[in-house]
């Protein structure tokens, strides 16, 4: 688990760097280096926020329901959990 979690907190870093790198730039007028780590913390811990209250747990109960019917997925997603 401590693997696939640094795994996807890296490829989701890459994602929202490469997003907002370019807005930061044209905003700023030059590269700041670490605006996507911290992009990135703000994003994870709004997602976080939402998803501790009670709509968030709903709307991840039925996303965990509907993933664990796709039978490809169903064999990675249930053991990763």
């Amino acid at each position: 688990p401590l693997f696939i979690t640094i795994a996807a907190f890296i490829w989701i870093f890459q994602i929202v760097d490469g997003l907002t790198g370019p807005w930061y730039q044209d905003v700023l007028g030059r590269h700041v280096p670490g605006l996507g780590i911290v992009t990135t913390a703000v994003g994870v811990l709004l997602v976080g926020a939402v998803a501790s209250n009670v709509i968030g747990k709903r709307v991840l109960q039925r996303a965990d329901e509907y993933l664990l019917r796709v039978p490809v997925f169903r064999t990675i997603y249930a053991p990763v959990k």
